[in-house]
């Protein structure tokens, strides 16, 4: 289709009354936005003029008690003394058990168990 100019010009024209329609509605839209979040602010926390003490205890216990590890024992420790197979076999039981128990492929579990091997 062929358009005279003043066709264009005249296109153009309301192109650009459609533009600013549309900012004047973003815009009455944006500032009603903000006076209705303005309105539902919440007034802000009163901090209380006197902290909450906590009372010391009167009887302080004579030994400090250990802490106790977990039954597995130092694995860090145990972890730096293996070989470097060895880790690789851990590491490799312990994905599989992951994957397994979270319903992994099947395929994936039985290459995994083929690395192991």
């Amino acid at each position: 289709m062929n358009y005279s100019y003043a066709q264009m010009k005249k296109m153009q024209q309301e192109a650009f009354e459609r533009v600013k329609e549309m900012q004047r509605r973003a815009d009455l839209t944006a500032r009603q936005a903000m006076q209705e979040m303005n309105a539902q602010k919440e007034p802000p926390l009163r901090i209380p003029d006197e902290p909450k003490r906590v009372k010391m205890p009167v009887e302080f216990p004579e030994k400090e008690e250990k802490i106790s590890r977990p039954a597995g024992g130092d694995w860090l420790h145990r972890l730096t003394e293996m070989s470097d197979d060895e880790r690789e076999n851990a590491l490799l039981l312990t994905l599989l058990s992951l994957l397994g128990s979270e319903g992994a492929d099947k395929e994936l579990l039985f290459a995994l168990l083929y690395i192991l091997g």
